[in-house]
């Protein structure tokens, strides 16, 4: 089946935190995660709200490929750089960027991403933008 993704990342008192969550093709929710501080090669990331918007990707594309089936991933986003980095048309000079990169080279499924307008009212990534805040009030 397709699997529907909304991603969002922010940054608040010196971490990154990520949320997501995974929509079935019918449009209902099937799980969502948020968390903060993701490590990527192993550091911490040094690129504020950036980090935790690509870290949000990476979490929900590992989620799907150890539980989930999925033919095609719809990722929406609502920083450019998620596309742009993921296929390959950005510089990748950090280290989050570049692991991002190769992470997306090898996601092993087709996506095809979505850029929407951070909040604009569209339901599902105001509802992560909100997963997000509870990262930070852990």
């Amino acid at each position: 089946m397709d699997l529907t993704v909304y991603t969002d990342g922010s940054f608040q008192t010196g971490e990154a935190g990520w949320a997501y969550v995974i929509l079935s093709d019918k449009g209902e929710k099937l799980f969502e995660d948020y968390g903060k501080n993701f490590k990527f090669n192993g550091e911490l990331d040094a690129t504020r709200n950036i980090g935790g918007e690509l870290a949000a990707v990476i979490m929900a594309i590992n989620h799907i490929k150890q539980s989930m089936q999925c033919r095609t991933l719809h990722l929406f986003h609502d920083l450019i750089g998620v596309q742009k980095w993921g296929q390959g048309e950005w510089k990748t000079n950090t280290v989050p960027t570049q692991y991002y990169k190769e992470f997306m080279r090898n996601v092993g499924m087709p996506v095809v991403y979505h850029k929407v307008k951070g909040h604009s009212g569209d339901k599902w990534n105001e509802y992560v933008d909100k997963l997000v805040d509870k990262a930070f009030a852990q």
